[in-house]
């Protein structure tokens, strides 16, 4: 399980408190993006036009391939699942101080 810290500076650790995983920033910042988004994930093209809006379309779509290729030899092929044209982070292997901070709010349970 690895823990990405969105609140605050962005990190990724092996988990809570841990040293911090060694991911270059555009992967990262997808891993983070994809947090953000929660269960419904994102699509691909909305990805591209967020993170390579300069770039030509087929380029594009190879750097967000480049990407998450990147997070799954980080990560391990299940930390970003893709369906159908969307990606969305797999939260049995990536867990977010957001997604945390979220549960707790939707649960009216308090946190400090």
């Amino acid at each position: 399980m690895y823990y990405l810290r969105l609140l605050g500076s962005l990190s990724l650790e092996k988990s809570p408190g841990a040293a911090a995983v060694s991911l270059r920033p555009r992967p990262l910042a997808v891993l983070a993006f994809l947090a953000v988004a929660g269960d419904k994930g994102c699509s691909r093209d909305k990805l591209i036009g967020y993170f390579w809006p300069e770039v030509e379309p087929e380029r594009a779509r190879h750097r967000l391939t480049d990407a998450v290729y990147l997070i799954h030899k980080s990560l391990g092929s299940g930390s970003v699942a893709a369906v159908s044209d969307s990606l969305c982070l797999n939260r049995d292997v990536v867990e977010s101080d957001l997604a945390r901070f979220l549960g707790a709010l939707h649960s009216e349970r308090h946190i400090l």
